[in-house]
Formats: C-alpha cells, sequence, structure tokens
C-alpha cells in the first residue's frame, strides 16, 4: 500500500503470495525468513515515509519509531536483518537533516533502539537461564557453569560469539 497507494494492489500481492507454493514451502522450511521479511517490510515502508515526507514532523517522528522497533524486531530474529538497520539509520538521519531537526536524536533513536529490542528478545533467556541453551554453550565453551547476573551476561556473549563463530565456518556443500 505505501508504494503504489492502492489497497486493490495490495491486497492481490498478498493473494499472489498466498497462492504461491514456493513461497509455502519455503515458508514452511525457514520459519524465521517470514518473520524478517515481514519487519524488514515494515521498516521498509517506514523508511519510505521518512523518504517521501521528511518535513512532516508528527509521521516522520511516528515513522522513525516504527522504523527503530522493526529494524530490532527483525534483528532478533536474524542477523541477516542488520543491513536493514544500517540502512534505516541512514534513512534516519537524512530525513532528520532534510527537516533540520537535530540529527543526534534521531540517530540514537535509530542506532541505539533496535538492539535495545534485540538485547530485550534474551531477557526470558537471562531470567529462565538454568538449563537454557545459552547456559549448556557457555558451559562447555569456558567451564562456566554458575547462574550469577553477571555469568549470565557473560554466557550470553560467548553464545553470541560462538553463533558468529559457527557462522563463519560454514562451507558451501553444493559446489
Amino acid at each position: 500500500y505505501v508504494f503504489t497507494e492502492s489497497r486493490r494492489l495490495a491486497t492481490l500481492a498478498g493473494l499472489v503470495v498466498l497462492t504461491d507454493g514456493i513461497s509455502v514451502i519455503t515458508g514452511r522450511t525457514a520459519l524465521l525468513d517470514g518473520f524478517v521479511a515481514m519487519f524488514a517490510t515494515i521498516a521498509l515502508a517506514a523508511m519510505c515515509v521518512l523518504l517521501r515526507h521528511p518535513l512532516r514532523v508528527r509521521s516522520a517522528g511516528a515513522a522513525a519509531w516504527v522504523l527503530a522497533l522493526s529494524s530490532g524486531a527483525a534483528m532478533a530474529c536474524k542477523w541477516s536483518a542488520a543491513p536493514v538497520w544500517l540502512v534505516g539509520a541512514a534513512v534516519a538521519g537524512w530525513a532528520a537533516d532534510t527537516a533540520r531537526q537535530p540529527i543526534g536524536r534521531r540517530m540514537v533513536l535509530a542506532l541505539v533502539v533496535p538492539l535495545l529490542v534485540y538485547g530485550a528478545t534474551y531477557v526470558p533467556t537471562a531470567v529462565n537461564y538454568r538449563g537454557s541453551a545459552v547456559q549448556r554453550v557457555a558451559c562447555a565453551v569456558d567451564g562456566n557453569c554458575d547462574t550469577g547476573f553477571t555469568d549470565r551476561l557473560s554466557g550470553l556473549a560467548t553464545f553470541h560469539v560462538e553463533v558468529l563463530r559457527y557462522h563463519r565456518s560454514l562451507t558451501p556443500t553444493n559446489k
């Protein structure tokens, strides 16, 4: 709807995706990709609002918040959404500059809020740390099997490092 301003065309596009067999199959095999796509699309729509109407203070402010929250949610689903976050921050900065508003506040919103949203998704893991996958990884990697507050933070950091290490070591098998 944001791109064409036509509800009929947006509905038709949704129905085409609904009836597309490849979309259904990939949706079943890569469940997180659908959520990443949804949050990235919301972020893209917010970027479009910022690019189209940077001088409308009220709509630009709301779009900046939607952009920050949705890009953080997309990164919480998969790290591959990080470019959405960075491009969104650039768009938010450009829109603030165009509207002659303080860029610093808008950039803090665009850069920090998504990281806070990402971090908030790990609160349940930190609360229920005992027996979590994060604790098992931390315990296996560095022998830290304690469950104190600093141990939980250290375990989350270790988990992220191990996930990054795992993805860096992947090699394609379809050569």
